[in-house]
């Protein structure tokens, strides 16, 4: 009696939310509603492998059931005393007598339940409405339904085909399937991406990297997206692994890692090569070298973002959203070993960035933006076949060396008198009053009698108007070019190549560049003043304009020539639209525009600036001179020049897969 009101003062009264996980726990084991349970059978459905103390390796998994076995029936015979007959069978009230008298072991209710929900598999519970998909409609898939077409004659053929109706004889293409959650998961973004890993990890809570077809609905659940019943047997029997054969029906499990490498997808060469020229940047070109986590943050430059530039992102957030990822997924693979990032752990996470990115310039074009200087050296010349020999354009060198030395007007007298500053006031256009020497007047040539600076591409006021004026075409892109030179000839009357006052007025405020009326007027001026018939030279305007080209550029655009023309001296206008890819142009890759418009007009360019004839050489580089303009960064003007027309950045072969 003694020892029976110590096992009653023993017991702690239970919460209600202990009480019902406790009750969920003996109606999954009594299946027939009879109230009593086989020993064996609670045994046996005791899943010891989801313990916290065996998940974390405090206790193996043979000991823990051995413990829960022992003090189960220790408790059911000490309630039973002595003289009970001796049976196998568990009741309802003997379950929660001994959950009652462990109930004191643990702290909180959360504890609590938790521990029962997953050695008792609560969480598995079959989900009947997950269940029925896989009778959705099975008498009518694959029958073909008939309707009369006329008095004598059937039609055939005519059952829907969709998710829920399908011909049995189709059969799943797991790559079709991963691809579609794929994209569905990209569009998320990378902490979707990232997020999909965790939860997949999460539901393995024993750790041994298998999950059962409960553990793997509850994941894609938590994931946002969903599979059909033979999708999900397809991907079981494509993931089984030797230790757990059995399809999703017969109650087996997959391997967790290889199914995440499955829907990642592969990392195509290319790719890693352009994370392992990051790693070598990083790590001064010692690939096996390891760096500290305070390293890695100051190496990521978050103001080259691509959605930074286009203040879509803080640069703040930029670097949050990488450091945040980055961690979580070294925290779920355990890597970082011994607080220091290899370079596997680098090639890990850029794996999971690879499944969110569709296009393999935007992959390489994000690396070389987010660890410069780490990526790959964007002024050296690019690697490939020899290089015929170099077309140069006549307007890669429009403007003449500065002049150093005494100039043509240049008097002995002065050298006389070190102290006196040379002037040629009386040779400006503006002279100073009286006889008293004037200093020169600025933003005007001693030579040339102009506004334009030879040595000097963008000073004055005429420089400040030209980067304006650059800037508000650089905008519209390569269609604003377009439009501008048009407008040019089309009131170049004269043929000539000038336009008049009032015409360059009227073509301003058609096209709306944006310039001030003073803007305008200094910018007519400065290419007007060595004409006498006041007509501005607009060849000369759209010169400045388009800047020098640079020798790295010109080679550039020299190997793309040779590439398309094929040993010709001539590129077809068709086989310059036919071998642009848009979604590898810089403006689709930073979605500055969609990939019809840069088609349109760049095809549209192309028949304006080549004509019937198409491009020679100096046409060809005078038409990707326009393109230099448009892309001041050498990174953007190379992928223009070399993954808009299927040339790998590095070199001659297409563009690999991802």
């Amino acid at each position: 009696d003694m020892a029976h009101e110590l096992f009653l003062a023993l017991q702690v009264e239970q919460s209600q939310e202990r009480r019902d996980v406790v009750r969920a726990a003996f109606r999954r084991l009594d299946t027939t509603s009879e109230g009593l349970v086989d020993m064996a059978h609670v045994v046996r459905s005791y899943n010891v492998s989801r313990h916290p103390q065996v998940s974390d390796g405090s206790k193996s998994a043979e000991e823990m059931l051995n413990e829960f076995a022992d003090t189960l029936s220790d408790a059911v015979a000490f309630r039973r005393g002595q003289r009970s007959y001796p049976t196998n069978l568990v009741a309802w009230e003997e379950f929660e007598d001994y959950y009652k008298l462990v109930n004191g072991c643990f702290t909180t209710d959360a504890c609590f339940c938790s521990i029962l929900q997953k050695v008792w598999d609560l969480d598995k519970m079959p989900n009947t409405a997950i269940d029925a998909r896989a009778v959705l409609a099975r008498p009518a898939a694959g029958v073909p339904a008939k309707s009369r077409v006329g008095l004598h004659h059937w039609q055939a053929n005519t059952l829907p085909s969709n998710v829920t109706h399908h011909n049995v004889d189709n059969c799943i293409n797991v790559g079709d399937v991963l691809h579609r959650v794929r994209r569905q998961v990209a569009q998320n973004g990378l902490k979707s991406a990232m997020n999909v890993v965790e939860n997949f990890c999460a539901v393995d809570d024993d750790m041994d990297d298998l999950v059962d077809v409960y553990e793997f609905r509850e994941a894609c659940r938590r994931s946002n997206f969903t599979l059909r019943d033979a999708e999900e047997v397809a991907i079981f029997e494509e993931c089984n692994t030797d230790e757990s054969r059995g399809s999703a029906h017969e109650g087996g499990k997959i391997n967790v890692q290889q199914f995440l490498r499955l829907l990642q997808g592969p990392m195509g060469e290319l790719r890693r090569d352009a994370v392992r020229t990051a790693w070598q940047a990083i790590c001064e070109d010692d690939i096996r070298g390891n760096i500290g986590p305070a390293q890695l943050k100051e190496s990521f430059n978050a103001e080259a973002h691509p959605l930074v530039a286009r203040a879509q992102l803080e640069p703040g957030e930029a670097l949050n959203e990488f450091l945040n990822t980055f961690s979580l997924l070294a925290h779920l693979r355990g890597g970082c070993q011994n607080g220091v990032v290899a370079f596997s752990d680098f090639l890990a996470y850029y794996e999971v960035v690879s499944s969110t990115v569709d296009n393999d310039a935007y992959f390489e074009l994000l690396l070389q933006r987010l660890w410069q200087p780490g990526a790959a050296d964007m002024n050296s010349a690019p690697s490939g076949p020899p290089f015929a020999k170099s077309r140069r354009s006549p307007l890669a060198d429009q403007r003449p060396p500065p002049h150093s030395g005494p100039s043509a007007y240049w008097r002995a007298e002065a050298t006389n008198s070190p102290d006196k500053e040379e002037s040629h006031r009386r040779f400006m256009r503006k002279d100073g009053p009286g006889d008293t020497e004037q200093p020169p007047v600025p933003g005007y040539s001693p030579i040339t009698k102009s506004s334009i600076v030879f040595d000097d591409h963008d000073s004055g006021e005429l420089g400040t108007v030209m980067r304006r004026l650059r800037e508000s075409i650089r905008k519209r892109g390569i269609k604003g070019w377009k439009n501008l030179v048009q407008r040019f000839q089309q009131n170049d009357h004269r043929g000539n190549g000038t336009v008049m006052r009032l015409d360059w007025e009227r073509l301003h405020r058609t096209l709306g560049l944006g310039l001030s009326s003073e803007e305008q007027q200094i910018l007519f001026k400065g290419f007007s003043a060595t004409r006498r018939d006041g007509a501005m030279n607009y060849r000369d305007c759209l010169r400045s304009l388009c800047g020098p080209t640079s020798d790295t550029r010109q080679l550039l655009v020299d190997r793309l020539f040779d590439v398309l023309s094929e040993g010709h001296d001539l590129v077809p206008a068709e086989t310059l639209k036919a071998e642009f890819d848009a979604r590898n142009a810089p403006p689709c890759l930073l979605g500055l525009m969609s990939e019809k418009q840069m088609c349109s007009d760049f095809w549209d360019a192309v028949d304006f600036f080549g004509g019937v004839a198409g491009f020679d050489a100096d046409r060809f580089a005078e038409f990707f001179q326009l393109f230099s303009a448009l892309h001041p960064e050498e990174d953007e003007f190379r992928f223009m020049t070399t993954a808009a027309f299927g040339l790998s950045v590095g070199g001659t072969s297409g563009q690999g897969g991802a």
